[in-house]
Formats: structure tokens, C-alpha cells, sequence
């Protein structure tokens, strides 16, 4: 066995549970939407993934937070866009499996996983879990496009049965790993993208987590509202604008009370319980597709919901349009949450 083919058994071995897990990663995300849940890709329904995307939103960053907040705003777009990634994770899923046009199914597997790396990243409210996911999947599709899929794959079956394509340019670029270990080429290269994905790695748990240097945080372990832009109607009704930008993705937020305070911090009325959970729909004017709604108890706020909410004042209770007002909302858990910020 000469040395290039020695050297596509091993790395061929090495990289194929790799493949295997990173496909099927993948695939069974296809798999999951299309097969066992089929309404994550029904629109009307509570699993629809469209919601799911809603939750990376607050904290995503770049372009990929200017995307998504153009979707969230045009639910029809990202309905079609739920299609265009789940397929693609099917496609990615597939090549990476059969091992079949190797470069390819690397810069795909590595543009799904910037992706999920720049939008849900920050997420995770025990072990980081979409960082760490990210970023393996990220290391993994570097290593596939650089180096192929070796020996046990679709691209080396086909090179063997039909060898006149070795010579052929887009079966190259498509295909075959770099040239081998001895080059100087492919050492420097292998030196640089591996330094480049570390520090990339490294980078985005800073800006998601705090986690090389400063102060460590995690914005999807406790929910947090921001209380906004009061406004006076009339004497009796007056509007906030809420928005819930952290917490998990599982908790709703469940808001069981809201105090109307004064400058000196009097509380003049409370919303109470009854209240909030018979807030009507009409009343509530929701900006992107998770919805802040009433509940069986309470009014729910799930994570990456934001609308304007109007409250309506008893006979009694009056507001000044000199004064300024401060508000507190409460959760069911006891979290309070206060504003306008």
C-alpha cells in the first residue's frame, strides 16, 4: 500500500464517526420536522418552527440578527425560509453519511453551524448547549473540507470504479483532501485554519458568554422583561410595551400581577391576577411571531415575545398627564420586573 492510500485509510477512519454523528445530526432534524412532527412546518400550529427561530432572536448578532428580525416581522418569509433550512439540513445530512462530495458537505456543514453559532448560540441555560454544538460542528466541518472524507466514503468508491475523474478540476475541488502530509503547503494550512478555529471558537463564547475573560454570563438562565415606552391615552388607559429578551426558552414568563406606582413610589392600583389573565386579545398588539397572550392563570411572555399591551383604570384611579409613572410587573415565580427603562 503506497502512502497516499495508507493515508486515506487513516484519516478515512478517523473521520468517519465524525461524519456519521454530524450527519445524522442533521438528518434526524429533517427527520424529526417532517415525519414525527410534521406541524413544526404548519404555521398555525404552537410547534410550528417558526417559533423556535423566534427564541434565538434577542441575542443573535450580525447579519444573521438583521435576518431574522426581517422574518420575524414577515411571517410568510420565514415560513419559507423554515423549508429552505430544514432541507438544507437534510441535504447536509445525506452527503456527510454517504460521504459524498466531501468539500462541499464540509463548507455546508460549516455554514449551518456559523449559522446556529451567530443566532442561537447564547442559549443554553445549564451547560451552554447551542455554543458548544456549534462549535464542534463548526471544528468537525473544517476538518471535513480540508481533508475529505477518506477511504470509507462515496467519493473514494466512485474514484476507484471510475479513476479518469482524479484528473478532472470540479471532481478536485469537489472531493479530494489536500495533498499529502508532507507538504509544506498543507502543514501551514492546517496550522492556520486550526489557529483560525480556535480563536473563533473562543471568540464567540466571549461574546455570547463572558467566557474568556470579564464578567461570566448566561442570558437563557434567568427570564428578564424590559418594561418600555409608556404611554397615556387617557385619563384611564395607558399602554407598555414588553419585551422578554432572556430567561429559557421552555419558561413563558407568567405575569400575575402590575402595579401603577407614583413619582414617590406608591402603588395607586394593581392589575391583579383576574386581570391579567383576561387581558383580550384586541388589547395586545405583538410585534413578531411568539406571541405575548393571556393564559389560564396569567399572562404569558414567552422568551423573544414583544407587543404593545393597554390596561384599562378602574372609576377610581386617574393618571396625571404631568406625573410620571413608573410600573411592576410581577411573575409567578415572584420575579419582579420594573419600568419604564
Amino acid at each position: 500500500m503506497n502512502q497516499e492510500n495508507q493515508y486515506q485509510k487513516y484519516i478515512g477512519a478517523i473521520i468517519l464517526p465524525l461524519r456519521l454523528v454530524a450527519g445524522w445530526l442533521f438528518f434526524s432534524a429533517f427527520w424529526r420536522r417532517v415525519v414525527l412532527v410534521p406541524e413544526k412546518h404548519i404555521m398555525e400550529t404552537p410547534q410550528w418552527l417558526g417559533h423556535k427561530i423566534n427564541t434565538f432572536y434577542p441575542h443573535s448578532n450580525g447579519l444573521f440578527k438583521t435576518m431574522l428580525g426581517r422574518f420575524l416581522e414577515n411571517p410568510d418569509e420565514m415560513n419559507i425560509f423554515t423549508y429552505v433550512f430544514t432541507y438544507s439540513e437534510l441535504l447536509a445530512g445525506l452527503l456527510l453519511v454517504a460521504g459524498f462530495l466531501s468539500r462541499l458537505s464540509g463548507l455546508l456543514l460549516v455554514g449551518l453551524a456559523v449559522g446556529l453559532m451567530h443566532t442561537a448560540g447564547w442559549l443554553g441555560p445549564t451547560c451552554l448547549d447551542e455554543w458548544q454544538i456549534s462549535s464542534m460542528l463548526v471544528a468537525i466541518g473544517v476538518v471535513i473540507t480540508l481533508f475529505g472524507s477518506g477511504r470509507y466514503s462515496l467519493d473514494s468508491l466512485i474514484s476507484q470504479r471510475k479513476p479518469g475523474l482524479n484528473d478532472k478540476r470540479w471532481w478536485q475541488l469537489l472531493t479530494l483532501p489536500m495533498p499529502a502530509a508532507n507538504n509544506k503547503l498543507f502543514r501551514n494550512t492546517t496550522y492556520a485554519v486550526s489557529l483560525a478555529v480556535i480563536l473563533y471558537v473562543m471568540g464567540m463564547n466571549q461574546v455570547h458568554h463572558g467566557g474568556v475573560w470579564g464578567k461570566l454570563h448566561n442570558y437563557s438562565k434567568i427570564p428578564d422583561i424590559q418594561v418600555m415606552d409608556y404611554q397615556r391615552h387617557n385619563d384611564s388607559t395607558f399602554s407598555l410595551r414588553l419585551y422578554r429578551g432572556k430567561g429559557p426558552e421552555t419558561y413563558g414568563s407568567f405575569i400575575i400581577k402590575t402595579e401603577v406606582k407614583n413619582e414617590a413610589g406608591k402603588t395607586l392600583h394593581t392589575f391583579d391576577q383576574s386581570y391579567m389573565k383576561n387581558i383580550g386579545k384586541p388589547h395586545i398588539n405583538n410585534t413578531y411571531i411568539n406571541e405575548i397572550k393571556p393564559g389560564a392563570h396569567s399572562l404569558v411572555i414567552p422568551l423573544g415575545a414583544k407587543g404593545k399591551v393597554t390596561f384599562h383604570l378602574p372609576d377610581s384611579v386617574r393618571l396625571n398627564p404631568n406625573r410620571e409613572y413608573s410600573f411592576v410587573l410581577t411573575d409567578i415565580s415572584g420575579r419582579t420586573f420594573a419600568g419604564p427603562q
